[in-house]
């Protein structure tokens, strides 16, 4: 089955037609929570439009480890209940999309690790809280890494393109008759006798637009506190930023065959290595900031990365760095230590309006189906939500992906493809410029946005 068009065409049709339209639930912010959101609600056949103020996962939903993961250290922190509803979601993902794949990691044991017996205690749990049966065994280094490393214990996980999750759920709800907009930024809400009237803003004309709806959703991440200012919510809790960095550096250096987790010398903190193709991805810190915009990677934090992984794998030259990605986590919790505050979601209601606050890329389903049961009691029907939300959406791109870039998923400036849709300026030796290059005829021809 072909995907109807979802274009900057199909994007100005839908926005001129926000105002004969009333819509069952408007959600604000385009990462994986929003898109999972307005996915389950349009399978459901809620009648739903999604807004964002910038591209679709252009904050923290592509900014991530990539890793659709079980929590195993949380297990250090009794989070029992958080970890395998965590292993739970890992598994469905594994099984049922196409962008979710096995990932083995080795452990590293060093003289700065944990123990060995934590480790195997903890591998263990991680493993019966999946439901396999296998006893952890240490493997003794033979030569695979630096002498620096005695050992190491292996494990299973999953990875994915963070951003492409997002994408895919994206154009899933479109696929299922959601109204998705990018570029179109909430700018104010008011209360009328049939819900809500939000003014949003088109980024790209600067023309105004309002959309009616009876349920709000606020699905905004770091963004949520602001949002939460501008809608007029009074019951605010307390969200902390945390922003993590990733270097990238060239696969060549480390010649790797799987990811690897280790803990660093400096701070205790566990990092990991993680390839991708002709690259590999290195993080993460975890430092609390002030603001959702606070984006500047320092030269401290790069180089906090580069000692840690030079203490095992010899002295990393900066130079070698071939990009680096930021991402600002919001936390509800009241933590002083990033490292142990929470990751689970919360999902508030205040006076018809519903904030989903926090939360990881695995767990987004879970999120999902928590919102759109609340939706469906509101609205008074039945919820049938097994198995939701599902990626109903296969991408075929041929062999012009930018066009179908612009065809099918929506992409507007040189950005959104580069970083959000092939994801080459991340996954490649040359940062993207490749893909640069093949864009600059389509914005000859006027097809792409010449921004980003």
């Amino acid at each position: 089955m072909r995907n109807p068009e979802f274009s900057e065409r199909t994007r100005v049709l839908d926005l001129t037609d926000l105002r004969n339209k009333t819509f069952d639930v408007l959600v604000i912010g385009g990462g994986i929570n929003g898109s999972g959101v307005a996915n389950t609600l349009a399978q459901m056949g809620i009648s739903t439009v999604l807004v964002e103020a910038n591209d679709f996962a252009s904050g923290t939903s592509s900014t991530s480890s990539k890793l659709i993961h079980g929590g195993l250290r949380y297990l250090q922190q009794g989070r029992i209940r958080e970890v395998r509803n965590l292993i739970r979601e890992r598994d469905y993902l594994r099984r049922n999309t196409q962008i979710v794949k096995d990932i083995e990691f080795h452990i590293l044991i060093t003289p700065d690790s944990w123990h060995r017996w934590e480790i195997r205690l903890g591998l263990v749990i991680y493993n019966l809280l999946g439901h396999r049966i296998t006893f952890p065994i240490f493997h003794r280094n033979r030569g695979e890494y630096p002498s620096v490393v005695r050992g190491y214990f292996s494990y299973l996980d999953a990875m994915t393109d963070d951003s492409r999750l997002v994408i895919s759920n994206i154009c899933s709800a479109h696929n299922h008759g959601a109204v998705c907009l990018n570029y179109a930024r909430f700018t104010a809400i008011e209360r009328n006798e049939s819900g809500f009237s939000a003014r949003i803003s088109d980024s790209l004309t600067g023309k105004e637009y309002v959309v009616h709806a009876k349920i709000v959703v606020n699905c905004t991440g770091p963004w949520a506190a602001e949002a939460m200012k501008l809608i007029g919510t009074s019951n605010r809790p307390d969200i902390r930023l945390s922003r993590g960095i990733h270097i990238v550096m060239p696969a060549g250096i480390f010649s790797l065959k799987n990811a690897i987790a280790f803990r660093s010398h400096v701070d205790g903190r566990q990092l990991f290595i993680i390839p991708h193709g002709e690259v590999v991805h290195i993080g993460t810190t975890d430092n609390f900031v002030g603001s959702p915009e606070d984006r500047e990677i320092s030269k401290e934090e790069v180089n906090y990365l580069l000692e840690s992984t030079s203490a095992i794998f010899g002295k990393m030259d900066a130079a070698s760095v071939i990009t680096s990605f930021c991402g600002i986590r919001p936390l509800v919790s009241e933590s002083s230590d990033p490292g142990k505050a929470t990751r689970e979601f919360s999902v508030l209601r205040d006076d018809g309006i519903i904030h989903v606050l926090g939360g990881k890329l695995t767990d987004y389903r879970i999120a999902s189906r928590k919102v759109a049961g609340m939706v469906a009691k509101s609205l008074g029907i039945k919820s049938d939500m097994d198995g939701l939300p599902k990626i109903d959406y296969e991408r075929d791109a041929g062999d012009d992906p930018v066009q179908y870039d612009l065809d099918y998923e929506c992409a507007i400036t040189v950005d959104d493809i580069v970083r959000r849709r092939e994801g080459s300026s991340i996954y490649s030796l040359d940062a993207g410029a490749s893909m640069k290059k093949e864009i600059e005829r389509h914005v000859g021809k006027g097809d792409v946005e010449n921004q980003g």
